[in-house]
């Protein structure tokens, strides 16, 4: 929780407030809380049942602000998180947004844009957003994810806030449901990046295994029972869930069996399915929802501005661009912490690392990228360059996209020294500062162990460092010696400057 808190302490949006509920963990998160509640615009309770929509809910009554934005404590915000969700209410009959969440390789999307159905069956591999095909009682409608969302407080305590019978899975789509019901749209924007860590819980193992399945399959048929609507008869409905619970009985079994999951799970999931059937058709046939009334929401504590750290004038967007394993590395992460200690987004994109992830540290964002296949250039294949130097090369460039897709990158500089900024050079970007020493490029740590690859990636340095000095913003030297020494190397050069 202390990254989530370092997280928000650089939003660009202000003023908000922080409202912190600590479910009943023995991890030190409540004596967290209550350090960071002693400073202004903190919030903090205690829910003791282990239930989301509860822990929302309370969350919702303390807030006294005019939107209630959701993550959850083992998610990361970007910087432009809470600016960019804030967006998307740009009319009073949007409701709720959600943004687009990361899983914790920070590579690969677990939530973008998605659409559900009245039985709880979700699509989420939309490429656009699913805004504008839903009307009450339509047969589908856009959904959010919890990590990242928020809603208008007004229309949260209007249709009674989340229904707490959803202690975990389907409370945020159940909202989602209801509110295109009573009138209102829900936006999924494709912007406000949240990271999202998956750590263990009391439901989820260390290999982000679910084993605890008893509240997702009882939710699953309450969702059906209260929220079809006449859409699919009853014999539909039981078909659908034993479909459901199937499936997920075979997963789990594929688990067992890949060490994933406990010996003992399987038959733990059977006494689970038995009670979650009894329970949840006996709630959702019963018809009564577990909202909040209007007035437990009427009465929030004054809004109390939370402060951010100071955000410099102007603010920029600064990446830096190393080698893993290497000084560089380590220089640019002592570096990007300094500058966003001064009030910038500092971001270190790390080539050639052992595994993907997203990680803030002292305040900058260290984004650790393995070599991934990618369809090699026709400027790589022109010189020869091996498949493994392309992957790392191809997959720093691909991070700069992704990276652009949410922000301007203002200050772009590839302090690797092994030209790792050469492939985005080749796909037009004019606007990196490329730093050099007075020897010539080094190679990739993962390939100094392996002779073959070393002698072929050793025969195309030179030509990469041509093509960085002749595609690169500008240059930057440490000493007058290093310029010199490049100089002798080649014979034409970008424009100059020392650093």
């Amino acid at each position: 929780m202390a990254d989530l808190h370092a997280a928000l302490t650089r939003q660009h949006y202000s003023p908000f407030e922080i409202i912190y509920i600590v479910g009943p963990t023995e991890d030190g998160a409540w004596e967290a809380a209550q350090e960071w509640a002693k400073g202004p615009g903190v919030k903090i309770a205690r829910c003791d049942a282990r239930n989301l929509s509860l822990a929302r809910n309370m969350g919702v009554a303390l807030a006294a602000g005019d939107l209630v934005a959701f993550i959850d404590d083992d998610a990361l915000p970007e910087p432009e998180w809470l600016v960019q969700l804030v967006g998307a209410f740009n009319s009073p009959e949007v409701a709720g947004a959600g943004g687009v969440v990361f899983d914790p390789t920070g590579v690969d999307f677990q939530f973008r844009f998605c659409v559900s159905d009245r039985l709880g069956a979700t699509q989420q591999d939309l490429d656009a957003p699913f805004d504008d095909g839903a009307y009450p009682l339509s047969p589908l409608f856009p959904s959010v994810l919890g990590a990242n969302c928020m809603f208008r407080r007004a229309v949260l305590a209007e249709v009674g806030g989340f229904d707490e019978e959803y202690e975990y899975y389907l409370d945020e789509t159940d909202l989602c449901c209801r509110l295109v019901d009573a009138g209102y749209a829900v936006r999924q924007v494709a912007n406000a990046p949240v990271h999202h860590k998956f750590l263990r819980n009391h439901l989820r193992n260390a290999a982000r295994i679910l084993v605890a399945k008893y509240p997702v399959l009882k939710n699953q048929v309450y969702f059906c029972l209260v929220n079809d609507r006449g859409h699919a008869t009853m014999s539909e409905i039981l078909a659908h869930n034993g479909d459901f619970f199937a499936r997920h009985r075979t997963n789990l079994q594929h688990d067992i069996e890949a060490g994933r999951a406990p010996e003992g799970a399987l038959a733990q999931f059977d006494v689970d399915a038995d009670k979650a059937w009894r329970v949840g058709l006996a709630r959702g046939l019963s018809g009564a929802r577990r909202l909040r009334a209007p007035a437990d929401f009427a009465s929030p504590p004054r809004f109390a501005q939370f402060q951010t750290a100071q955000g410099a004038s102007p603010r920029r967007t600064i990446v830096l661009i190393a080698g893993a394993g290497t000084d560089e590395e380590r220089k640019a992460s002592a570096l990007a912490s300094r500058l966003a200690n001064s009030g910038h987004d500092a971001h270190v994109i790390v080539g050639g690392a052992e595994r993907d992830e997203a990680s803030l540290r002292g305040g900058a964002w260290i984004r650790r990228r393995a070599p991934r296949f990618a369809p090699m250039s026709a400027d790589a294949r022109a010189i020869g360059m091996p498949e493994p130097f392309w992957r790392i090369v191809a997959n720093v460039e691909a991070e700069l996209r992704r990276m652009a897709e949410f922000r301007t990158l203002d200050i772009i500089e590839d302090v690797s020294g092994q030209g790792l900024a050469i492939a985005a050079i080749w796909r037009g970007r004019r606007d990196i500062i490329v730093r050099l020493a007075g020897r010539s490029l080094s190679l990739p740590t993962l390939f100094r162990q392996d002779d073959r690859v070393s002698a072929l990636c050793r025969a195309c340095l030179g030509p990469i460092e041509a093509a960085l000095i002749q595609g690169a913003k500008r240059l930057s030297f440490d000493t007058a010696q290093a310029r010199r020494a490049v100089r002798e190397r080649v014979s034409q050069a970008a424009p100059m400057c020392f650093r």
